[in-house]
């Protein structure tokens, strides 16, 4: 009886820890399930937004789980990351909401360039109403703009610029090539076109940029006197192809462009004759600049 007794007493307190034991283990089962990792939001520089797990880590860049796939991203190009709230069970769908955020609101690169090259050659003058055909010379372009992209989660974004330029347009008449015209104008450019990320550096632009300002012509001729010229109305276009390399740090900017325009532009001379210069001729213009 008595070890019959001991048996009992043994099975039940041999139950009561199995009892004790069996809910600690399932809620730490259901913590290591329930909490075990977190995605994390990541912004580049680009206006790109990434959410997904870092799954490995070194000085230069990082592995992110992302859900589809793997990417591996450069620290350098990192502007900010958060950890997420979201468990990596439900990293899927945050990615997606993520992404479509993304393209509701795509974040601007702002770009503050300098450029200075050439522009149109100036072919054609009409006095009063009579026209004669110029031979182009080479002309001179300065400009100052601000330049943003809209980048969503593809390599292929929006162009919008607007800036400032002052511009020399220059020809000669082929019978007398001693005889000079020259056209000087300044205004505001604004531009729209397609961008092309390349790689996190290198990126090329196509856009379509109308200048409009006013411009005051001169006529140098030998013996000729100039007389006083009263300012008038200009107006450009230009089709424009460039390729920039952007350094990350401190965000250094060099770029080339090629393109073509047409401008016209009016003035007044010796207060009698209505003058009237026009061209058409391909520009280049080197850049540099600095991407906020």
């Amino acid at each position: 009886m008595i070890e019959k007794g001991s048996s009992e007493e043994n099975t039940m307190s041999s139950n009561y820890r199995v009892s004790q034991i069996t809910p600690v283990l399932v809620l730490g089962t259901l913590l290591f399930f329930t909490t075990g990792v977190y995605a994390e939001t990541i912004y580049l520089k680009d206006g790109t937004i990434l959410r997904g797990t870092v799954k490995s880590e070194d000085d230069k860049s990082l592995l992110i789980d992302i859900g589809d796939f793997w990417r591996s991203v450069d620290k350098n190009n990192i502007e900010s990351m958060n950890k997420d709230t979201v468990p990596v069970e439900k990293q899927a769908e945050t990615n997606v909401q993520s992404q479509q955020s993304g393209t509701a609101t795509p974040r601007p690169i702002t770009d503050l360039r300098l450029k200075f090259g050439s522009a149109a050659q100036t072919d054609k003058l009409t006095e009063n109403g009579s026209s004669a055909t110029l031979s182009g010379e080479p002309s001179s372009n300065i400009q100052i703009e601000v330049n943003m992209a809209f980048y969503d989660q593809s390599n292929v974004g929006y162009i919008l610029s607007a800036g400032l330029f002052s511009r020399r347009h220059s020809g000669y008449n082929p019978t007398r090539p001693a005889d000079k015209f020259e056209y000087d104008a300044t205004g505001l450019s604004l531009g729209a076109g397609i961008g092309i990320k390349a790689s996190d550096y290198l990126h090329f632009e196509g856009k379509i940029e109308l200048g409009l300002g006013a411009g005051n012509g001169k006529i140098t001729a030998p013996g000729y006197v100039n007389g006083t010229s009263e300012g008038g109305g200009y107006g450009s276009a230009s089709l424009i192809l460039g390729a920039y390399y952007t350094v990350s740090k401190p965000g250094i900017q060099i770029g080339f462009e090629l393109g073509t325009q047409s401008y016209s532009g009016e003035f007044k001379y010796a207060g009698i004759y209505n003058e009237k210069v026009e061209g058409s001729s391909s520009t280049a213009n080197l850049v540099v600049g600095m991407r906020f």
